[in-house]
């Protein structure tokens, strides 16, 4: 089931989402062969993503249910990735089915759930997390907090790209903070660029 997971994410990185769901598929079916459920939780979770990259909403968002469901079920409490991921993916099947309501409620809880737990996060799956917050509350006629949630994102993507090892805990700032860093920061680089 890990060979079949790690082709899937390697058809997926490349574009071949069609062959990515399908190594997805068969590594769901050797995990529940096995009756291994962390494996099946994690082939589920895989397997909603393609198919949310391909386009199936509905197909998407059974899975990642039943991905929740099943971490339910044997009591697993979510690590900060599974979550992040699960949400980010959740609310993006919401906002495309015309529900920005629902999509916001979901990343919101996601948030406030791995801040109160103080959990661990992949920067990509953050980063997406806070970019759907972003596009649903845009959605929802609030262009206020919308740029709160991309100023958000330019901050992870700036603390991404400074090199700080995948996994860390990173709190997204306040966002007062984030447009002073902007203001007095900013303009220093414009005017190196000029001078330049």
């Amino acid at each position: 089931t890990v060979v079949l997971s790690q082709l899937g994410g390697l058809y997926g990185r490349v574009g071949r989402l069609d062959e990515a769901a399908d190594a997805f598929r068969r590594a769901l079916a050797v995990a529940r062969e096995l009756d291994a459920p962390n494996d099946i939780a994690a082939d589920l979770s895989n397997l909603g993503g393609a198919y949310w990259r391909l386009g199936r909403l509905d197909d998407a968002l059974r899975h990642l249910l039943a991905d929740l469901d099943l971490h339910r079920e044997v009591g697993n409490r979510a690590d900060g990735d599974s979550m992040t991921c699960w949400a980010w993916l959740k609310a993006r099947c919401r906002l495309a089915r015309g529900d920005a309501a629902g999509a916001h409620d979901v990343a919101e809880y996601a948030l406030q759930e791995r801040q109160r737990r103080q959990l661990r996060d992949r920067d990509y799956d953050l980063m997406e997390l806070h970019r759907v917050a972003a596009d649903a509350c845009e959605a929802l006629g609030d262009a206020a907090a919308a740029l709160v949630e991309r100023l958000r994102v330019a901050h992870l993507d700036r603390h991404a790209q400074v090199g700080q090892p995948e996994g860390v805990a990173v709190a997204a700032p306040d966002p007062a903070r984030l447009v002073v860093e902007q203001v007095l920061v900013e303009p220093e680089d414009a005017a190196a660029q000029r001078v330049q």
